[in-house]
């Protein structure tokens, strides 16, 4: 969302590839997860980063497919039709409340199990 400077999608891809990269030449198993919806960045409530969050999951989705990696969806389940975080589960519009961790945990728990199994 830029909250610390510019920063495209292309670099966070990269970002994310290189500690993918430096995971697994380590022999750490990797799990990729999407990002939560997001209704609004706290440090610049003016942008609206609703549509770069999409696009990251599109892109971290793609990368998971490219590298052969568990991705965990953390968008769909939260995400309301305009694609801000549900305030069931976010009462901030950014940080999950105990209702979303509830939802997290399984699809976490799942994920980290076959990744073990692999």
């Amino acid at each position: 969302g830029g909250a610390t400077g510019p920063v495209t999608l292309d670099e966070s891809i990269n970002n994310v590839r290189a500690m993918i990269d430096m995971a697994q030449a380590n022999g750490i198993r990797v799990v990729l997860a999407g990002i939560p919806p997001m209704s609004r960045l706290l440090p610049r409530p003016d942008f609206d980063v609703r549509p770069v969050v999409q696009a990251l999951n599109e892109r971290l989705r793609a990368l998971a497919a490219e590298r052969q990696l568990l991705f965990v969806d953390y968008y769909a389940p939260f995400a309301d039709p305009k694609g801000a975080f549900d305030p069931r589960y976010a009462n901030d519009g950014v940080h999950p409340t105990r209702a979303g961790y509830a939802i997290m945990k399984p699809l976490a728990q799942r994920a980290l199990a076959s990744a073990l199994k692999q």
